[in-house]
């Protein structure tokens, strides 16, 4: 379940990502939030980029030869960096791709282990191969197809008790 939910929270992650990068590709939203002693943690999405970063707003009384202000989010929209920082701050931006499938990783592995999760159980309940798929209901001890080991639970499956195959389900009659 909890990987169930992990993987629509990053499915909407991406989903989210992706919507943000084609609103913003032209344009630029941003946000801020303060924090504790003058921080603050800024947002921004600009031409394709999700920028994130930490400054402080301590800015000298009197500016002294030599020292500029301290970086904030603006540096990096304005000079095309990756990456900004100094001792009052630093912040990141990455490419709106690279996030979104970043986020897609937990959706698409939850996806791949619930198919083969699906698969396996299908294939036990209807005494087939685990591995190529073949009926081994009439085998003993290997499969006739690929030659894997038979499970010893499915050695005493009856042709009249076991499941009906998908094939056999579909050439039965309907009466």
């Amino acid at each position: 379940m909890i990987a169930a939910t992990c993987a629509a929270l990053s499915a909407l992650a991406c989903i989210a990502v992706l919507l943000l990068w084609g609103s913003t590709y032209r344009t630029s939203i941003g946000s801020e939030l303060n924090g504790p002693d003058d921080a603050q943690i800024q947002f921004a999405s600009y031409e394709g980029r999700l920028m994130f970063g930490v400054f402080r707003n301590d800015t000298p009384p009197l500016r002294r030869w030599g020292r500029r202000p301290g970086t904030q989010l603006s540096d990096l929209q304005a000079s095309g960096r990756w990456i900004a920082g100094d001792l009052l701050g630093w912040g990141v931006a990455l490419p709106h791709l690279l996030v979104a499938a970043l986020a897609a990783v937990p959706a698409l592995w939850w996806g791949l282990v619930f198919r083969e999760r699906n698969e396996q159980a299908r294939r036990r309940e209807e005494a087939l191969c685990p591995a190529c798929g073949y009926d081994i209901r009439a085998t003993r001890d290997r499969c006739p197809e690929c030659g894997e080991p038979v499970d010893a639970t499915l050695l005493n499956w009856d042709v009249a008790t076991a499941p009906a195959t998908a094939a056999a389900r579909a050439a039965a009659p309907n009466g």
